[in-house]
């Protein structure tokens, strides 16, 4: 999966309570839609090593506003979608 470069997990609510780690591990992810996955917590730092990272949806999750050191080391990153956090 490190070359997978889209993952579209929206709307499969539930499936994990927190980003997981395993994520960090797709060096070559581009887009990465999670809207209303069913997320909690915090967004783990370890979201930085997905440097190659365009475009990440986390709209209708609960998740705290905190945003994470990592996500300064997402180098690519455009855009970052959080819409309306539950």
């Amino acid at each position: 999966m490190k070359e997978l470069k889209m993952l579209d997990l929206s709307s499969y609510s539930n499936i994990v309570s927190q980003i997981p780690s395993m994520l960090a591990n797709l060096s070559k992810q581009e887009y990465l839609n999670l809207n209303y996955a069913g997320l909690t917590g915090q967004i783990l730092d370890e979201v930085g090593n997905l440097k190659y990272v365009e475009e990440l949806w986390l709209e209708g999750n609960f998740l705290a506003v905190v945003i994470p050191a990592g996500i300064f080391r997402m180098t690519n990153l455009n855009c970052v979608c959080w819409g309306s956090m539950s």
